[in-house]
């Protein structure tokens, strides 16, 4: 349950959610990442996901999407297709497709 998720995580799911696939997937060291560093990214990304105030594309949304990913990946045989830099790049995506989100349409912005 993703919202009983966020609520154990005070409110910060992507932060921890984030942190856990990446640590899991090797890329800490594989690709020479600071857990700090990291750590500090998310803490970011996260603040902005609630700049706008979306309902929708916010960071339980973008937590949502990153779980998901997981799952296709880890239980789809995804992963045996994938390089580690293809699984790392799904990763991050998802993590980051809708940062700064300002709830408006491209036509919108146009």
């Amino acid at each position: 349950d993703l919202f009983n998720f966020a609520k154990s995580t005070n409110g910060s799911p992507l932060k921890f959610m984030g942190y856990h696939l990446m640590q899991q997937y090797g890329c800490f060291n594989k690709y020479k990442i600071p857990p700090s560093t990291l750590e500090t990214l998310l803490g970011h990304l996260e603040v902005g996901y609630h700049s706008n105030g979306n309902p929708y594309h916010n960071n339980l949304h973008a937590t949502d999407v990153l779980q998901t990913t997981h799952w296709m990946i880890s239980q789809t045989g995804l992963k045996d297709w994938l390089s580690d830099i293809e699984i790392f790049s799904l990763l991050f995506s998802a993590i980051i497709h809708d940062y700064d989100h300002s709830g408006t349409t491209n036509n919108f912005h146009i």
